[in-house]
This record gives structure tokens, sequence and C-alpha cells, in this order.
């Protein structure tokens, strides 16, 4: 009964290798319910990056299900609102609904749970009008569903016997009026017709014309799939031929692609990709223009298919020309980009009701979707691009003349055209470069334009600019006639001896052109020097070698670090350098280079060990200790160079590299943790010992001598924080080890602060064995009151989840008679506790946010200290409200400006505690301090901006009252 062709789509049968069975090609999605209405505003910027949040409106998700979990729970068992009897799938073009649709059908027979009854809407509405569902399903689907005649009667039957699954298909091919289509839906599932199960499929943007239409039915909107995850299972259950599909995901994966990884999670421009890819035989377009073409040329050929879609030639060519200078217009406009009011679209196109417009094809295509309403006018629509990518190709088509991006009048600056310099054009310029359609004359214009750009200031502050951008753009012109004078010429940005006069500004250029281009095409700009015959390589290396310039030499080494990697020159000339130069910033440079490109290279790791033995600086000794930890796994040579730097050296700071280092590469080495617990004993610096603790952590796993040094540091440390981090590593190497379990037992009964009392209970519960859980019950029992519960709910949880650990573990007599029999242990201490309510009751005028930062502690990364801040701060805040996914300081310092501002506040005061400041957590707070005042409650000193607390001084709470004095905001 069912047709199995997959879909009307014809990218999945019109080629051989394409032919998929729907099993094959199915990829499940997940499903979420639906429950707001969009509320995004016009003015909100998107990045092209991830033009996909366009099409994510703003609603509730209740549950999400895997396919698998639909089916059966909604569907089969009937759970939620409508027990399965009504279900609205909802999404945008390209999401895979008649897919699923389809798959439903399917599984409906397989499972034999009823008769479906597929019914394509678009067929009831030839006219756009909706035909009765009656009248359609016994005169026309009957009839052509069934070989033997059968009356109707039997028909109806099937019906009001609840054994009929209505399944429609495309509500959104019916009309252009959602309301309308809703509501004649709704009016028609009566009677007999009303007795069926109903799954119908709509657009997003039609749904959301009038939900109320159809409240009866339980809404799920089909996402879009991750990356690179689901991605990658479709383009293997597409390529039979295995190395097809493999390089294809592996072209996918470069940096340059990320606008293509955003593009291809619609499941539609997936199928396209992988079309393009099989008709290439393997390989993508030499250009992104190139790319995009092939897209928009499938597109068209995938619509033409179907006849109410059929555009000719001529009409494609003025569509794309209409949806390029509309795209010009919104990139120009100040206006938040992507988002397209119904009223400049109309402007731009026609009428979106008029059957003779542009506008009109261009929605009926899906070039242009509704992605929401005006926020201050719920009346009118707010139309995108079919993805952002997409309205960056057809404005760079409505280009003719390269002067659109730069029109120098150097006489008369004011009346010039200076696209170049705006950020939003680059992507633009670099898809015009790739137009196949336009004349390389044209084009060799335009990068001459760039290279040769005079700001007529004598420093040449945009000529850079221009430059980085010409050097991004031959990525897409191959064949431009200056590209070995374009790639000179951004060596000698970087390369040349020439550097030295341009000292104390040649950062500023540096950051400039990073600003115009973004860090991927920097990226890309490496990569084009890398690939350039090789000759950057050993152009560096010459340098090196024959400059007279140690700033130069430094450079160019810095650069090799960049681009020399897999490359032996430039090993041995970074080798060279570090045993020849008398330069510290130069040997500086090349062993940090080094540490880059000589992984596992002996030469490399004997020139970083010749120089931490030689160098009088404790500065490039512990570069080359840094460079050691990245490449040096494993080799006792490197690993005796650092166990010598930690004997030998006066500084700390050098003595915790060296200890960094070698919980990198001294795994399970006696030596390595020989020296680790030396360091521990001779060390004055708090900080330091920490330091050795936590190497020790990652390299002495049930080492004794470890263990013991740990063990004894508990006893003598005076520092909270030293203590925390000994405790947590202890409950880590410990495990089983009957010392630190005494020594982890002790101090629960000595603790010197909840926090620390905490972290014992944690480790205890990792390292505890049989033998000591009666003594454990007994001294945690007694942190099973209410009050523990009110004042401190994690440790109570900690002590809960342990006991009942050995609770599953001992013998009943044995733990009843240490549940019984033992004296109740020490009352939690709250002195600290006790003062930072204090704090907060003293100075509630002021924004001042204590935060409990213990998960902080423990993350390294820029990205995670990013996002556990911004969960602390703003839950602090504001406990209610949802905080941001940031990944870097810059977006933190975005909402928290947004968070300052809904406090009618210019800044905010940050208290936090129960976390050590480690350098890297310190080197982020420094980045955000222009938005933020932070202090931490620790014993390790804390240089300006920052501010440091000892928690056992004497009035802990005055203290920092003088510092909020100083800020002047004491109110």
């Amino acid at each position: 009964m069912m047709e199995r062709r997959l879909t009307t789509n014809s990218l999945f049968h019109d080629d051989e290798e394409a032919k998929k069975e729907r099993e094959q090609i199915y990829v499940p999605l997940a499903l979420v319910e639906r429950k707001k209405t969009d509320k995004r505003k016009e003015e909100e910027e998107y990045s092209p990056d991830r033009g996909s949040e366009l099409y994510e409106p703003e609603y509730e998700e209740k549950q999400r299900f895997q396919h698998s979990a639909f089916l059966q729970q909604i569907l089969q068992q009937g759970q939620g609102k409508t027990q399965g009897r009504r279900i609205a799938l909802i999404g945008e073009p390209g999401a895979g609904k008649t897919t699923l649709l389809q798959k439903i059908a399917d599984w409906i027979e397989e499972q034999k749970l009823g008769l479906p009854l597929w019914v394509p809407l678009a067929d009831l509405a030839p006219g756009g009008s909706l035909q009765d569902f009656d009248s359609y399903l016994l005169k026309r689907w009957l009839p052509r569903a069934v070989s033997e005649d059968r009356v109707e009667r039997d028909f109806k039957q099937q019906f009001e016997r609840q054994q009929v699954w209505l399944l429609l298909d495309g509500v959104d091919e019916v009309a252009t009026s959602g309301v309308e289509t809703l509501g004649s839906i709704a009016k028609q599932l009566v009677g007999w017709v009303g007795k069926a199960r109903v799954v119908l499929t709509c657009r997003l943007n039609v749904w959301q014309a009038d939900a109320n239409a159809l409240s009866n039915f339980e809404t799920f909107r089909l996402l879009d799939f991750d990356y690179p995850q689901q991605v990658h299972r479709f383009i293997d259950n597409w390529f039979a031929d295995k190395d097809k599909r493999k390089r294809l995901q592996e072209e996918l994966a470069k940096a340059e692609k990320s606008r293509i990884q955003d593009l291809v999670k619609n499941p539609l421009r997936l199928a396209l990709l992988c079309y393009t890819w099989l008709l290439n035989e393997g390989d993508l377009p030499e250009t992104q223009a190139g790319l995009y073409a092939q897209f928009v040329d499938r597109f068209y050929h995938w619509k033409s298919n179907l006849k109410h879609f059929e555009i000719r030639k001529q009409k494609q060519r003025d569509l794309n020309q209409a949806l390029g200078e509309l795209a010009l217009a919104d990139i120009d406009s100040r206006r938040g980009r992507f988002r397209l009011r119904e009223d400049f679209v109309c402007e731009k196109l026609g009428d979106a009701d008029d059957e003779s417009s542009l506008c009109y094809v261009a929605l009926q295509l899906g070039w242009l979707n509704q992605v929401g309403v005006v926020a201050e006018s719920p009346d009118e629509k707010v139309y995108a691009f079919y993805h952002a990518t997409f309205e960056e190709y057809f404005a760079a088509l409505a280009v003719s003349d390269w002067h659109f991006f730069l029109n120098h009048l150097p006489e008369n600056v004011a009346d010039g055209n200076y696209r170049v310099f705006k950020s939003q054009w680059k992507q633009v310029i670099l898809l015009w470069l790739g137009r196949k359609d336009v004349d390389d004359v044209r084009k060799e214009e335009f990068i001459s334009a760039l290279v040769d750009f005079d700001d007529n200031t004598g420093r040449d502050f945009y000529g850079f600019r221009t430059l980085f951008l010409a050097a991004a753009g031959i990525a897409e012109f191959k064949e431009c006639s200056r590209a070995d004078e374009i790639v000179g010429q951004v060596g000698f940005v970087f390369f040349s001896d020439v550097q030295q006069k341009l000292l104390g500004w040649y950062n500023e250029i540096e950051r400039a052109a990073r600003v115009a281009l973004g860090e991927t095409a920097v990226a890309a700009l490496v990569e084009l020097i890398r690939t350039s015959c090789g000759r950057a390589v050993a152009a560096l290396v010459e340098l090196i070698r024959t400059s007279q310039c140690d700033y130069t030499r430094g450079q160019a080494a810095d650069s090799l670090g960049e681009i020399g990697q897999g490359k032996d020159i430039a090993i041995a000339a970074l080798v060279e350098l570090i045993r020849t130069s008398q330069c510290d910033y130069t040997r500086g440079q090349a062993a940090d280079s080094l540490g880059e490109i000589g992984q596992g290279k002996d030469t490399a790791i004997a020139a970083l060990v010749e120089l931490i033995r030689t160098s009088q600086s404790d500065y490039i000794r512990r570069r080359a200790a840094d460079s050691l930890g990245k490449i040096g796994q494993g080799n006792d040579t490197a690993i005796a160079a650092l166990v010598e730097l930690i004997g030998s050296s006066q500084s700390d700071y050098t003595r915790r590299q060296a200890a960094e280092s070698l919980e990198k590469i001294g795994q399970g080495n006696d030596t390595a943790i020989a020296a680790l617990v030396e360091l521990i004993g001779s060390s004055q610096s708090d900080y330091t010992r920490r330091q050795a603790a936590e190497s020790l952590e990652k390299i002495g796993q049930g080492n004794d001598t470890a263990i013991a040094a740990l063990v004894e540091l508990i006893g003598t440390s005076q520092s909270e924080d030293t203590l925390r981090q000994v405790v947590k590593s202890l409950g880590i190497i410990g495990r089983g080890n009957d010392k630190a379990i005494a020594a982890l037992m002790e101090l629960i009964g000595n603790f010197q602060s909840k926090y620390t009392l905490r972290w014992a209970v944690k480790s205890l519960g990792e390292i505890v064995r049989e033998p000591q859980m009666p003594k454990l019950v007994s001294a945690l029992k007694d942190y099973l009151s209410d009050e523990t519960y009110k004042n401190d709910p994690r440790l109570f949880n900690e002590c809960y989840t342990i006991i009942r650990k050995c609770a599953q573990t001992l013998p009943y007599p044995i733990f009843h008679q240490a549940w019984h029999n033992l004296p109740t242990s020490p009352p939690v201490t709250q002195t600290l506790e006790q003062q930072l309510t204090n704090i907060r009751t003293q100075h509630q005028h002021i924004p001042l946010l204590c935060i409990d930062a213990e998960i902080l502690e423990t993350e390294t990364t820029e990205t995670a200290i990013a996002q556990t801040l911004c969960e602390l701060i703003s839950t602090t805040a504001l406990p209610e409200a949802d905080y941001p996914e940031v990944n870097d300081a810059p977006q933190l310092r975005k909402h928290l400006r947004a968070l300052a501002k809904q406090q009618g506040r210019s800044g905010l005061v940050i208290l936090m505690h129960n976390c050590g400041p480690q350098p890297k957590i310190q080197q982020f707070c420094r980045k955000i301090a222009n938005i933020a005042h932070i202090a931490w409650i620790t014993e390790t000193p804390l240089e300006p901006p920052l501010r440091g607390f000892a928690p056992s001084q004497e009035d802990l709470a005055g203290a920092i009252a003088s510092w909020l004095q100083e800020l002047g905001i004491d109110g």
C-alpha cells in the first residue's frame, strides 16, 4: 500500500549510488514538544557560522525523544496528553518531516497496529482550498489503494474501530495562509473521519500562525542533526565507497569549513552536499562559490521535479539577482543581520501574496522562510534566507563591479567606498572572487587594488589589512598572477629583517589584521604559506642562519613553530639557534617552537635539556621546561633534567613549572615522583607545594612514597587551599592505602573548615576499604542530621552516599554496632559561613555576589572556565533566570554587562570562596576585571586587579568592607 521510494526528494533516487531505502539512509532525529511562540527581536545579531540558529524558535522543551522511544512511548503506548491520537510533527524546510512520516507508516504496518492512510495534502488543494476529507478518501484514495472491490461501509468501519492512522503530509503546501489551513483541517476531523488517529507534518511558521486552531494536537519539533555524530552517520549511510565518505568527512572537518558544518545540519542541505560530492567524484569544487553554485543548481533541479515548484532558467536568474539585491541591502544596513522584516522583503521582491511576484516564488521555493514576527508588531512577519550563508552567496552574485567593495578616492576619501574594511563583507568578497562568471581581468584588478592600497598615512595602517584580505582572496582566485608576490609580501610582514623598523607598532598591525580577517582567515593564511611549494619553511630556516638581528631570528623561530610540523630542517634550525644565540629572547622563542613541532625528536629534547642546564635565566629555563612537558613523554633524559631543575633552581616559579611538566611526562616514574616528594618537603611556598601535590595526583597512583608525602603535608600545612588539594590528591592516588585512609579519618575529627571536611569525606568515599568502613560509619553518622542538611546539604549528601556504600558492603551486625556504639563526632564549624552571611547582610545595598566556586577549581581551559563562571555568577545574581552558553572572556563580558544593567548597576562585585585561585583562573579573571571587581577568600597572595582575603584573619568582614570602600561603592 505504501510507496517504497524515499519521499519526493529526487536527490535520493536520481543517481544509482544514491538510491537508498529509508532504513539505510534514515538517521533518527530528536523530537521536542513546543509550547511557546517565537519572540526574537529583529535587531539580534547572528553569525553566519551558526546560521541555523535563525530557525531555532524559543520554546519550552518538555522532553526529547530518540526515534525508537518516540514510536514506542508516544505512538504505541499512547503516552502524552492526546494518548498518541493527535500528533503534529513540525520543522523547517528539509528537516526530514516527510521522511519521518513515511518511516512511521512503515512502522505501523510492521507492528500490525492498524491501517496507515498516506495523504499528501497538496493533492487535496489543487486550487488552494482544501477538499473534503471524506470525499477524497472514498472517491480518490480508496480506489487507488486497494485492488479488490470493497464496500464503502466496510471502509468506514475501520475508522469507527479506530484502526486507521491518517497520515497528513505537508500542511504548509495547502495554502499560503496558515490560519485558513489549520482551521480547515480542524473542521474536517469530525464524524467517522475524526475517529482516525492523525499524524501530520507542517512547517514551523505555518504552525505558529495559529497553533490554537489545532490545540488538541500534541506538538513535536524535528531538530537539526548534531555535528559531527549524526552528520557523519548520514554520510556513512549515503556512500557505499568507504574511502569516498571518509574523505568527505575529513574535508568537512577542516577549520575553514565551519560555515558548511553548520549548513549541513539540515538533512536536505546535507543531501545536497553528498550529491555534490558524488557529482565531483569525491572532490568538492575548488572555491566556496563553486560549491554554493552547485547547491543552488541542485536545489532548483529538485524543486523542478515537483510540478507546482517548476521554474524556468530565466526566472531562476531573475530570482537569484533579486535575492542578491535583497541580501546586499540587508548586509549593508545597520539593522541586525539575516532577520528580514516583511515590509523590507516586499519592498525588494514584491508582495508575498502576489503569485506573479518574485517574493511569492522565493517563499514557495523555500529560499526565504518565515522565522518569527516583529516583536513590537506581531502581525508583521520576519523572514530569513534558507541559511545565512546562502544570503552571502546571493549577495556575491549581485555584485557586478569590484568597486562596490573598494573605490579609493585619495583626494576625496569621504566620497569613496571602503566596504573591504567592514568584517561583514569579507565572506561576500571571497565568494565574489570565486565566481566563475566574473572575468579574471576584473578579479586581477581588485586584487591589485588591495595589494597596492595606500592609506596616505606613511604608516600603512590599512594597507596591511587589504594585503591580508588579498592573501585570503587568492585561495578563492587561484589563477591570480600576483599570488607569489602576495605570499612574499605576507612573509615580509612576518619574517623580514626590516621588521626591526616596525618595533612599537608591529603588534598593532597584527591585531588589526586579525580583526579584519578573523582567526579562521589567519589560519587559512598560515595554511597558504605552508603549502606554497615548501618555500616558507626553507625561507625561515635561511633567515635564522643569515640574519644578524636577534629579534628577527626570534620571530622566524616563532613562525617555524606554526608551520614547521614534521619538517626536520625546521627542528634542526631551532636546535642550532638555541646552541648559538646569545639572546635569551631568541632562545626562548626557539624553545617554545620546539615544544610545538619536536614531539618525540631526540635532538629537540636534547637541545631543551641543554638549555635548562646552561641558561642563567630562570625565565628561559621555565620555557624549556614547559616545552619538555609537551614533547618528552616517557623520555628519561627529559625527566632527569626536570628533576635536576627542581633540585637546583632557587625560583619557586621555575620549580612549579618543572613539576607541572613532570606530571605530563613522568607517569609512574619513580625518579619524577621522588623529586615531587622532595619539592613538597623543601619548598617554603604553599603554592609550590600545592602544585607538587597536584602533579603527584597525576603520576603517583598507588605509590607509597607519594602517599606518605601527602599524608605528612596534611599534618604540616597551615594553608586551607593546600590542605584541600592534598585531600583531593589522596582521594585519587590513595585507594586502599591504610595511611591515606587513617590521615583522612583523623582530618575528619580535626578539620579546619567545612570545605576541608567535605573534601575529606569525598576522598574517603573513593579510597576506603571494608576494614575501615565501621570507623567511617561511626565518624560520619552524626552528619546525617536535620541541622547538617539545612546548613550544608552537600556535606549531608556526601556522607549519606558513603554510609550507604558501607551498608551495601558490611554485614549488618558490624554496621549496626558501628552506628550505635561510637560517640558523636564534633559539631560542624560555621565560622567562615557565618562571616559570609554577615558580609551579605551588612552590604545588601551593594551587588556583592558571594559565590561558592568549588566546581571551578578543577577547570583548566578557557571555555570551561568561562561557562562555569557564567553559571555561578548568573545563578547567584538571578537564580530563576536562564544563562547563555559562553566560550571565552569577550562573550562572558557581554553577558555580565547585560546582567549588571538588568540590576541597575554599572558593574558587579564578586567574592569567591571554596576555590583556590589557580593561575589559569586568575589569568581569565583578569580579562573580565573591567566588568567585575573580583576577590577570593584564600591564603594565596593575589596581584591587582584581583584581591585576596585570608580566611583566618581576625576581621574578615571588616577587611572586605574596607575593600568595598576603596572601590567607592560602599553606599
